[in-house]
């Protein structure tokens, strides 16, 4: 008797994303998070405002449970869930994403749109590392400079997250500038200010 096919998450996580997908076949192969997500139809990408090309929807809603959950601390160092308000639906959305934090000011850093949703006057809620708290967000997307120089200092407290940019460092730990500038092409920084 054959298995049916399935997709088993292993909850071993980084920056938001699952590391490990297992495709449940006959043969019980282990694939990439490439070929995970070349597995999930194109015309089922991009229907929610929480997800890129490269995250499937159930690896969103599984890191959005493991966040809310007593053991939220494997991951809630470096991942937190930001929840918002639709702009023109007015629905309430939260995703999570990959964050620094220093004093008052938390860095979020997205290649997604979801932050077009976002008005410095509105308040949005960050459950960071089980608690949550109320902020205004700043979406920073022209000012080229100003997201270098943020996705640099992020990238120095959070440096697993430099794959997902593209970056690497030099021999004394920095982010690479011209990859820091290739990248910041693509990417918007969001600046909470929390209340």
């Amino acid at each position: 008797m054959t298995q049916p096919n399935s997709i088993y998450l292993t909850v071993a996580t980084r920056a938001g994303y699952l590391l490990c997908y297992r495709w449940h076949n006959n043969n019980s192969t282990e694939i990439s998070s490439t070929q995970l997500s070349e597995k999930v139809k194109p015309k089922d990408r991009g229907k929610k405002m929480s997800e890129t090309p490269s995250v499937p929807p159930m690896l969103n809603k599984a890191m959005t449970l493991v966040l809310r959950l007593p053991m939220h601390g494997v991951v809630s160092k470096s991942v937190l869930l930001i929840s918002f308000t639709g702009r023109k639906s007015g629905k309430a959305y939260t995703t999570p994403v990959s964050y620094s934090h220093e004093d008052d000011r938390v860095t979020i850093f997205t290649h997604a749109d979801w932050w077009k949703n976002l008005r410095i006057d509105t308040p949005v809620t960050l459950r960071i590392r089980g608690q949550d708290l109320q902020g205004y967000p700043e979406p920073i997307a022209e000012d080229k400079v100003a997201v270098a120089a943020g996705l640099a200092e992020h990238l120095r407290k959070v440096p697993s997250d430099a794959k997902y940019y593209g970056v690497t460092f030099d021999e004394s730990g920095n982010p690479r500038a011209e990859e820091i500038d290739q990248a910041v092409q693509k990417v918007v920084m969001i600046r909470t200010w929390l209340c």
